[in-house]
């Protein structure tokens, strides 16, 4: 009687006339019965690529991950801001020689103000606001207006302004710090895109620097008034060798 996908017979119906080897080529499994499969052994061949590094040895095969290559960016952590006073990222350290910020459609609560960057030497246990402690500038341009800002000294980097909270009024910014690890002063490059509190499209390169010979190993943003409607910031690195 033959029934889909399966054949039923009596042992009796048939004669052993032969038997059959799989080929050496074709891997064996054995799961319970006492017996060794023949050959006993096989070369698997594995390629690490991003970073995974591949070994072996006799019937061992270890995979380790060995994190990305220099030239590619680490994803380390996020934060997603509602109605937040700060947002802040630690830990940076040498392992990184650039960090990049993205932060996505931020908002403010506060109509028409601004978003600030500061840095810490602590750990974050406090972060600097003298008087002098930086400088900042900023080239813009947009349908309505273009023009220039600088700022020799003052208590913060400004990373943003003239930010609305109607609706369609965000912006989204690219930061780069280098090196901030390093016992020099720490600079930054920014690029933003956003639709400001006059709902104007504007486009801007910005740039600025913790004015001190002093690592910086964690950073901290919040608005000059205010505090964080909504936003998504997400933090990478990008190693040195």
């Amino acid at each position: 009687m033959v029934t889909k996908n399966s054949i039923n017979y009596n042992s009796s119906d048939f004669d052993a006339l032969a038997t059959f080897d799989l080929k050496d080529t074709v891997v064996k499994t054995i799961s319970s019965d006492a017996g060794s499969a023949t050959p006993s052994s096989h070369i698997y061949t594995i390629v690490g690529a991003n970073g995974i590094a591949s070994s072996g040895a006799g019937s061992t095969i270890t995979l380790s991950g060995a994190g990305l290559p220099a030239g590619d960016f680490d994803f380390i952590s996020s934060a997603t801001a509602n109605n937040s006073a700060t947002i802040t990222f630690t830990g940076l350290s040498s392992t990184y020689f650039i960090y990049m910020i993205l932060i996505e459609k931020i908002v403010p609560a506060t109509d028409d103000s601004e978003l600030y960057l500061r840095t810490s030497t602590n750990g974050g246990a406090n972060y600097d606001a003298g008087a002098s402690d930086y400088a900042w500038g900023y080239i813009f341009a947009g349908a309505a207006s273009h023009g220039t800002a600088a700022n020799t000294s003052g208590s913060y980097i400004r990373a943003s302004n003239a930010l609305g909270n109607a609706a369609g009024e965000t912006a989204s910014i690219r930061m780069v710090l280098y090196n901030p690890s390093n016992t020099q002063y720490t600079f930054t490059m920014i690029d933003e895109s956003r639709n400001n509190s006059s709902s104007q499209l504007i486009s801007s390169k910005r740039y600025g620097c913790r004015k001190s010979a002093a690592d910086v190993d964690a950073i901290q943003f919040l608005m000059s008034a205010g505090n964080i409607t909504s936003g998504n910031f997400k933090l990478y690195g990008l190693k040195a060798s």
